[in-house]
């Protein structure tokens, strides 16, 4: 499996516990420009379970 820049950020925030304002804007651009394979859905509907259960908490 190839790693993608999504994939990178958003495996950092789900071992991290933590989204910071940096990686939530370039997550954006990325989703903005980005046509999206099933990996890269799946991690973002776990990034998206994540966030929703408190599990992963915003910063500055």
């Amino acid at each position: 499996m190839s790693k993608t820049p999504l994939l990178d950020i958003i495996y950092d925030v789900l071992t991290s516990e933590c989204l910071s304002m940096a990686q939530e804007r370039h997550m954006y651009k990325l989703l903005d420009t980005h046509s999206f394979n099933e990996i890269e859905v799946a991690a973002i509907d776990w990034l998206i379970d994540a966030l929703q259960n408190g599990v992963v908490r915003p910063i500055a």
